[in-house]
């Protein structure tokens, strides 16, 4: 869980001993497991684009294979596409790390 989600499943159980803020401790609760949800959704997408990324692999170092190159013939994908998902994924497990506390 992240830590904001955590804060306001804290803050929502603290509020709760008031009693008079029922709809906000709902509010608060509501946020934070849409903030799960969500880090799920993207690790969820991170692990779509794994293959993606793992294929730029294979145009490195650029021997002059241009970004523009398609990945294969028939293709919508070019090179730069595969390079893309490679550094969104790396972005992505980098700040994972960093909002867990994991230390490189």
């Amino acid at each position: 869980m992240s830590e904001i989600a955590e804060r306001l499943r804290d803050l929502a159980d603290q509020r709760h001993m008031d009693r008079g803020h029922d709809a906000v401790d709902d509010a608060l609760r509501e946020a934070a497991d849409e903030i799960s949800s969500l880090k799920a959704l993207c690790d969820e997408m991170a692990k779509a684009l794994e293959p993606f990324a793992e294929e730029a692999d294979c145009y490195d170092p650029d021997d002059g294979d241009n970004d523009a190159t398609p990945w294969a013939v028939p293709s919508r994908f070019k090179i730069r596409d595969l390079r893309t998902a490679r550094s969104k994924v790396a972005a992505y497990r980098k700040e994972k790390e960093v909002g867990n506390g994991v230390s490189s």
